[in-house]
């Protein structure tokens, strides 16, 4: 009995450390204005797996904007949905969606980032997910971009510093010195 039990702990352990996304997301832009959108994130989450809120402590699900003249982030990013309780934490099963409002100052604005998330389990938790995005806002059409396989725990500040990466430490230390790398609008 406790081999069967072994074993199925190395199965699900596995699975969390596995190639498979434990979200897959996919961006869209909605025209409020000459000059303004609203950049949709929409985040389909694996069976089985929750993904917690930006408001989380510990996990948040969290969007990193690059520095861009092309246009700038309109307030804070906010999550559409109710969420449900995991322990006292705001979690998200089935999908997330997360909105930013923009202003474009050219035509040709694109913004990009990275998304990160970390989804657990009832039983296990995954490495932290990263998802690089590239999404154009001001040509004044919708665009959906598909999502593309996020990255786990390569870009992740608490991966990186728990790891035995220097370089991916010292890049943190270093984006920390200087205020941090990118815009934010965590909240």
């Amino acid at each position: 009995m406790l081999s069967l039990m072994a074993a199925l702990w190395g199965c699900l352990l596995a699975y969390a450390q596995s190639d498979e996304p434990t979200v897959t997301w996919k961006t869209s832009v909605n025209k409020t204005g000459d000059n303004s959108a609203e950049l949709v994130f929409v985040g389909t989450i694996a069976d089985g797996w929750h993904t917690y809120s930006i408001e989380n402590a510990y996990y948040p699900t969290s969007i990193e904007f690059k520095d861009s003249d092309a246009y700038s982030l309109d307030g804070k990013y906010r999550v559409l949905g109710e969420p449900f309780d995991v322990a006292g934490e705001s979690a998200f099963s089935g999908t997330i969606t997360i909105v930013q409002n923009v202003v474009t100052n050219a035509p040709d604005a694109v913004a990009e980032g990275t998304v990160s998330w970390r989804s657990c389990t009832d039983e296990a938790c995954a490495t932290p997910e990263d998802w690089d995005f590239s999404v154009a806002l001001g040509d004044g059409h919708a665009v959906l971009e598909e999502a593309s396989a996020p990255v786990r725990g390569a870009k992740s500040p608490l991966w990186a510093l728990l790891s035995r990466d220097q370089d991916a430490q010292a890049a943190v230390v270093s984006a920390n010195a200087a205020g941090g790398a990118g815009a934010s609008a965590s909240t």
